[in-house]
């Protein structure tokens, strides 16, 4: 998400801030057989104000994400996933009921599910669809999609993209389930994610926005404070006279001032 600073940021605040206006890439708008794990996952939110306490994040490189992948350094997704054993029942699984942590790696290997638009995607751009390595007891759900994936570089975060579906043993499947025990679908529980380098146009498209409305209110502004001193300056002048009866003196202020009844002139 970009606020009107146009940075990408975390924040803890859960008061609702308005979304002005949203980015989605071009390769994700027209989508003819999306399902389950449909291309509109990633996009740029431009929001009416700044988030409070935001720790800004840079946006990871193409480059850096094949070295993520070369190198197995460790990645953090964020996501309500699957939190721990519901006690007597069934072995079935418990989400959390605020977002986790779960630290995982990227795999060399893509698995996509079938959806021909996401290959079609991948053809063209090597790495835009990255699987991070989850197990049957540490995965995401498929309602985190668009949740982040960022790496630490140092003491910063840095963002790698958004999650688009997860595959594989997922949050809906009891302890006991076969697919727990099944080395295909373990093989295959991860989380496929968008990788937001590829997407830098949509990006610049937002931050375009952002410093167009800034100088659009600018514009405003300075438009206003003009129009109200050319108001005070041909608004008419009030005069001050002096007006008397006998020993009694009274001034009058108007922009055509007049003595009251009985009263004259000095």
């Amino acid at each position: 998400m970009w606020p009107q600073n146009a940075t990408v940021g975390m924040s803890n605040s859960i008061n609702p801030i308005k979304v002005v206006k949203r980015f989605i890439p071009k390769e994700f708008s027209v989508c003819s057989n999306c399902g389950r794990g449909a291309i509109e996952d990633f996009m740029v939110l431009v929001l009416e104000k700044d988030l409070a306490e935001v720790e800004p994040l840079r946006i990871a490189t193409v480059k850096e994400v094949a070295g993520l992948i070369a190198n197995q350094t460790d990645v953090i997704q964020i996501g309500y996933g699957v939190k721990q054993l519901a006690p007597n029942n069934n072995g079935a699984y418990i989400t959390a009921n605020y977002p986790d942590r779960i630290v995982s790696k990227l795999r060399a290997t893509s698995f996509l599910q079938n959806n021909q638009e996401e290959k079609d995607l991948l053809l063209r751009k090597p790495n835009v669809f990255i699987n991070t390595v989850n197990s049957p007891d540490k995965t995401m759900c498929g309602g985190d999609s668009g949740g982040p994936l960022y790496f630490m570089d140092g003491t910063d975060y840095v963002y790698i993209g958004a999650l688009s579906s997860v595959t594989g043993i997922e949050c809906r499947y009891t302890k006991d389930d076969p697919m727990r025990t099944n080395a295909f679908w373990i093989e295959r529980t991860l989380g496929v994610y968008y990788v937001a380098a590829y997407y830098q146009s949509t990006i610049n498209e937002a931050e375009l926005f952002v410093k167009s409305e800034v100088e659009n209110e600018k514009v405003a502004a300075d438009l206003k404070a003009k129009q109200e001193v050319e108001a005070k300056a041909a608004a008419p002048k009030k005069t001050t006279i002096t007006c008397t009866k006998g020993k009694l003196v009274k001034k009058v202020m108007a922009v055509k001032p007049v003595c009251p009844k009985g009263f004259k002139k000095k």
